[in-house]
This record gives C-alpha cells, sequence and structure tokens, in this order.
C-alpha cells in the first residue's frame, strides 16, 4: 500500500451544514495529520458548485441532507461540474438500498457518520484517489491506442503492398512499383518474366526469394480471379505481397532477446550468480529432484565477515568488485551442477545436489579457503577476506529461501561467535545459549518442523437442506501457550516462520483431505496467509494438492483481515490458482477493514461473511439491517456467499431470509 504521503497536498471539499458533523470530519482527519489536506468546507450544494469556478478539488466529501438540495441526485450533478472529482458520501445512517444505489450513481464509498474515525475515513480517501487516478491513466492509455491506430492505418496507406497478377503459365502479366521494389527489378523486366514461386489459391504462405542479393522474406496470399482483356477472360491468379524481413528478423531477434532477458532476471547484475528469483526456482527443481530420486540436498549459506568495514574504509565501488571476486572464486570451486546465489548484500548461498555430507563439507571447505586463502589486490591495497558459513541438510519440508534462513541463521550466527572464518554444522552447541528461552525454543523448533500441528474440519451447510456441501479444514497448535490461532500465528510471525508454518498446515490439510475427495459434490476449503500465496510458486502447491482430485474442488480462503497493501498485488497469484482449478474464497467480510476493492479486483468467487456480523443476527435489529445491506452489495460482487458463525436456528432462519443458501457454525457442527 502507498503511504499516507502519497495524498499530500490534495485538495478536498467537504459539503456539510450540519456544524458538529463538520467537527466530528475535522477532528477524524486532524488525528490522521491534516497537513496532508487542504479542506474547504460549504455547507450548500449552490456553494459547493459555485466554487468550482475558482479552484479545483481532488476530493469530495458529501452530505446527503444539505438545506438546498436532497439526495443521490447531487453526485452526477456534482461529477459534471467537477469533472468527475471523486465524491464519499456521509450519512447519519443507511437507508435501504442507498449504499449500493449511491455506489451505482458513481460514488466511491459510503460512509456512516457514527462509524468515522481516523484510519477508516482516510484510507477511504486514498483509495478514492488511487482509483481516481487509475482511470485518468487509463482513458490516457485508450486515448493512445487509438492514436496509434490511426497512425498505423496511416502507415498501410503509404508503404502498399505487392501487387502481381499472374496467368496459368506463371507469367507476371501486371506489377505494381511496390512489387518492383520488393522483387529488386525493374518493372518493365518484372512485367513479362516468370514468377518461380509455387501459387496457393485462398491460403497465406511465407515465400522466401533473393532481391538484389539480400535475402526477403515475404507474406503472400493468392485468389484465382478471371481477368478480362480484350474481350477475353483469363483465368489469372491475383498475388499480395507483403515484406515481413524485418519482422521476422525483429521476431528472431526478440526471440533471443527475450530468452537473454529471462535469463538476466533471474541472475543478480553485479555478481552474475542467481539472485533470490532465479535461487528460488532452481531451489524448488532441486528439491523435487531430491525427493523424486531419495538423494540428500546440503545448503551452504555464505557470509562475508568484516564487510561493512570494507564498504565504510573504501567505499562501494571497492566493496562491489569485492563481492564480484568472491562470486567469482565460488563458481570456480563449487561444481558445474551446484547453484549459487547471491541473496543479500554480502550473503551467498550454494546448493549441494546429490552429496553425502562429508563430500558436501569437503565443498563447503574448498569455498571458505578459495576466499579467505588468496588476498584480493586493489591497487596498492591487499584485502584479506574471509567468510563464516554454515552447512546443512536441507529437509524436504523446507522448499522456500525464508525457510532455508530460518534454518541456516542458526549455525551462520554460531560460526561467526566462535571467531569467524569457519564452517559450522552442529547445532547442538546452541542449547546454552541464555537468549534462547527453553519454551520458544521448543514451540519454534516444534512449530518449524511441523509437529503439534492438530487439523480440525468444520462442514459448510445447505440451509435450506441442512445437507453437507463442503468443509473448512482448520489448524491449531498442541503447544502449551500457543492453543489458540492468533496466538499460534502471531508468534510464527514474529519468529519470521509464517509462510513455513503456513505452508506446513497446508500439506497437513491437503493429506487429511483425501477421504473426501471420493465425493466430488463435497468442496474443501483451505485457508493461506496473503504473504504465503505472494512468495510461494504455484508449482509447489500443485506438489501437495491431491492429483485426484476434480475442478473446483478445492477452493482457497484468504482473510480479508491478512490482505496488505494494494490487493492489486495478488492478481496474478489469485489468476495462477484459477488457471489451475482451484475456487478463491475471500474470509472475514464485512468486519474490520472491509473494503468493496479487494472483492472487485481479486473476483474471488465466493465471499464468506465474517461471525462476528452473523452470530446474534435474529435478535439484533441493527445488526440485521447492517447485514442485509452488505448482502446487496456483496451480490454485485460474487454469486456464491457463505456466513460463518451460525450458532442458533433463529439466526440460520434470519439468513435464508436474506437469501443466504450455505453457511457454517457450532449450530450445525462444531470443528472436530
Amino acid at each position: 500500500m502507498k503511504s499516507m504521503a502519497a495524498v499530500q497536498n490534495k485538495n478536498i471539499l467537504l459539503i456539510e451544514d450540519n456544524e458538529a458533523d463538520e467537527l466530528l470530519i475535522l477532528h477524524a482527519l486532524r488525528e490522521s495529520e491534516t497537513q496532508f489536506f487542504q479542506l474547504t468546507c460549504r455547507k450548500t450544494l449552490q456553494a459547493a458548485l459555485d466554487e468550482f469556478s475558482t479552484q479545483d478539488f481532488d476530493l469530495i466529501l458529501l452530505d446527503l441532507h444539505l438545506p438546498d438540495y436532497r439526495g443521490l441526485d447531487m453526485i452526477p450533478m456534482l461529477q459534471e461540474k467537477a469533472n468527475n472529482t471523486p465524491v464519499i458520501i456521509l450519512t447519519g445512517q443507511i437507508l435501504g438500498d442507498e449504499q449500493l444505489e449511491a455506489i451505482q450513481r458513481g460514488a466511491d464509498d459510503y460512509i456512516v457518520k457514527d462509524h468515522i474515525n481516523e484510519g477508516r475515513l482516510v484510507r477511504s480517501i486514498h483509495y478514492a484517489l488511487e482509483r481516481h487516478e487509475m482511470k485518468k491513466r487509463r482513458d490516457q492509455m485508450f486515448g493512445e491506442v487509438e492514436n496509434q491506430k490511426l497512425f498505423f492505418e496511416n502507415l498501410l496507406e503509404i508503404h502498399k503492398d505487392a501487387i502481381l497478377l499472374v496467368d496459368a503459365t506463371g507469367k507476371i502479366t501486371y506489377a505494381n512499383a511496390s512489387a518492383a521494389s520488393l522483387m529488386g527489378q525493374p518493372l518493365e523486366q518484372l512485367r513479362g518474366s516468370y514468377f518461380q514461386m509455387a501459387l496457393k489459391s485462398d491460403q497465406d504462405v511465407e515465400v522466401e526469394f533473393e532481391s538484389n542479393g539480400v535475402k526477403k522474406i515475404a507474406e503472400m496470399k493468392s485468389v484465382k480471379t478471371h481477368w478480362r482483356k480484350n474481350d477475353e477472360t483469363t483465368e489469372m491468379h491475383l498475388c499480395m505481397l507483403r515484406d515481413i524481413t524485418l519482422r521476422k528478423t525483429t521476431e528472431q531477434s526478440l526471440i533471443e532477446l527475450t530468452a537473454e532477458l529471462e535469463k538476466q532476471v533471474l541472475l543478480d547484475p553485479l555478481t552474475g550468480v542467481f539472485n533470490r528469483r532465479g535461487f528460488e526456482q532452481q531451489f524448488l527443481h532441486e528439491q523435487n529432484f531430491a525427493r523424486r530420486h531419495d538423494v540428500e540436498l546440503y545448503g551452504v549459506l555464505v557470509d562475508l565477515d568484516n564487510f561493512k568495514q570494507i564498504n565504510d574504509k573504501f567505499s562501494h565501488a571497492v566493496g562491489d568488485v569485492v563481492l564480484k571476486e568472491v562470486a567469482y572464486r565460488i563458481k570456480a570451486v563449487a561444481r558445474p551442477i551446484d547453484s549459487i546465489a547471491r541473496i543479500g548484500g554480502d550473503e551467498f548461498v550454494i546448493l549441494l545436489s546429490q552429496l553425502k555430507y562429508d563430500d558436501a563439507l569437503r565443498v563447503a571447505e574448498r569455498i571458505r579457503l578459495s576466499i579467505c586463502n588468496n588476498e584480493i589486490i586493489l591497487s596498492a591495497q591487499q584485502l584479506k577476506i574471509t567468510m563464516s558459513a554454515a552447512l546443512i541438510k536441507i529437509p524436504p519440508s523446507v522448499t522456500t529461501i525464508e525457510a532455508l534462513l530460518i534454518e541456516a541463521d542458526p549455525y551462520l550466527q554460531e560460526s561467526k561467535k566462535r571467531g569467524k572464518n569457519r564452517v559450522i554444522t552442529d547445532r547442538s552447541v546452541l542449547a546454552s545459549n541464555q537468549w534462547y528461552e527453553a519454551e520458544l525454543l521448543q514451540a519454534f523448533d516444534s512449530f518449524r518442523y511441523g509437529r503439534d500441528i492438530v487439523v480440525l474440519r468444520q462442514p459448510i451447510v445447505d440451509l435450506q437442506t441442512g445437507n453437507e456441501i463442503g468443509y473448512e479444514f482448520l489448524t491449531r497448535s498442541r503447544v502449551k501457550n500457543f492453543e489458540t490461532p492468533d496466538l499460534f500465528f502471531n508468534f510464527c510471525m514474529e519468529k519470521n516462520i509464517l509462510n513455513l508454518i503456513d505452508m506446513h498446515c497446508f500439506r497437513r490439510c491437503c493429506e487429511l483431505s483425501r477421504d473426501i475427495l471420493a465425493d466430488q459434490t463435497k468442496k474443501i476449503h483451505i485457508n493461506l496467509f496473503q504473504s504465503t500465496i505472494l512468495s510461494t510458486q504455484i508449482e509447489e502447491f500443485l506438489e501437495i494438492i491431491p492429483s485426484e482430485r476434480i475442478r473446483n474442488q478445492y477452493c482457497i480462503e484468504i482473510s480479508e483481515q491478512q490482505i496488505i497493501g494494494n490487493p492489486e498485488c495478488m492478481i496474478e497469484s489469485i489468476q495462477r490458482f484459477k488457471e489451475k482449478d482451484f475456487l478463491i474464497a475471500i474470509d472475514d467480510v464485512g468486519f474490520g477493514r472491509s473494503c468493496l476493492e479487494s472483492m472487485i479486483i481479486l473476483k474471488p468467487d465466493i465471499v464468506k461473511i465474517d461471525k462476528r456480523c452473523v452470530t446474534g443476527v435474529a435478535h439484533d435489529l441493527a445488526k440485521k439491517r447492517t447485514l442485509k445491506n452488505l448482502i446487496r452489495v456483496l451480490k454485485a460482487v460474487t454469486p456464491q456467499i457463505i456466513a460463518e458463525g451460525i450458532e442458533t436456528e433463529d439466526d440460520a432462519k434470519v439468513l435464508l431470509e436474506l437469501d443466504i443458501r450455505y453457511g457454517q457454525g457450532y449450530y450445525y457442527a462444531k470443528p472436530y
């Protein structure tokens, strides 16, 4: 998400006649760093419209009940006068379908004044401004496309194709000037000569020929026609040749360039070894190879000793020279099949495949010796470089670079503590370190290896029939003090192992879902964090998911509360899941920081309403009214809605009245 600095110096018009509400809004903005906004307040619609003749505004905050005008008709009036400036509606209460109608009429958001707080209002302003900016860029792009279209149409008019008329004997009876230019012959000589290429009617073919000693490629199409001359009708071939020599050579160059760019995008531009992206691909490949062939895979994490002092003393340019030399030396002693990557400023990692421990240790020591035993000569300076390294056997459960670093970092730290310039492999020496609290270390080790994780499932039910239509799989911890999901996942997030744990949970859920696969009417819902989806390649999920699944049997649930930043960053990852026949659900909608933008951009197949909007709805009229409006908005986004947190029969009946067909909760079954 962009920082709030992105909206600084924006000019905002507040149209509000109630001084108390005006103060409420000013207070909310002031609490949220009002120096970012230039606020103008007007109490009537006419005063606001007059204001546009003297200045422009970036956004309008509009009260629907003004002394001189009321209702949603003000939205198009303002947008027409203000050149479609974004409008956020501020209202005292939601009236019927007014919220949905306001959005349909062009409002960017609809906020109840009682719910205004600094975060909600500023976030809504931020999203409205960003959407408006995106629309401007889109319109500009469309204009550029139209200009390009006109340009190419004119270009085609200027550059005519070669036109030939060939009789049954192959003799060219007519040729235009473009044909003479393409063939490299004078027009008089071309006419009357014989066409040397095979003619195929109504087919586009590519032909090659020489023109003035230069190879030419043309796209040719010929059609049979009848040519009348001197009262005689003769069957002819009308041929059109378009010179595509430049296009074909360009295409070939682009193919070669694309291959080179695809290679370069995986490499560190300074050292020429893999970067993080390239290493992730190699790591997944090596892990799959090791799993299929039952061979060991080792990793060497290298950190240069005292590298910061080199940068500080000799400059970063010298530091770059050192990094390039270190990469060169690692490549010189590593095997051709070893994958080498630079993953940080002075950190490198090497994958050692198809080796036993002793051989892997020898390779790690060779790398260390190649770096420390040869000084680097820089003009009159001689630099002695050493490295600390950790050698680990990579378990099959470690499939990302983050998980690998977590696994290797304790070894690396111990190498530093023991005096640097060494390779450490034995993690047991860390047991005496006081900074590891015993209980946290036990939990850390248990979680990162996927132990003490419990998988439960809760039925998803057809509210009309009571039949189970699927299950949501939920993960919990058995470790003391981490039994609740919030404590469990927050600890993992704090220790930077959330993605690793999320993949452990995903793997366990997939394993336990196999007994449901035979019933193809049942959907299987599994939760994933946004960070896991963004940092993990789709191939790894496909390795875990049961191969016997049918199309759209598995649904990936993403909590809306976990969607951080601009949801557009997830579009590509979500699309890949959909292309591989997964359904996508947005979970926990309707509570906290819900925003329609996430659902509009991500286009989920299913939306799940948060239990806090559902539980007790039968006996809470305000909650029922809010839920009704929420459902109307959601149905405009996605066809299928599931309600969570159904705890009583009365709540289930209310949901059916509100046209909600599916749900889950303790009323039907606790997770088991």
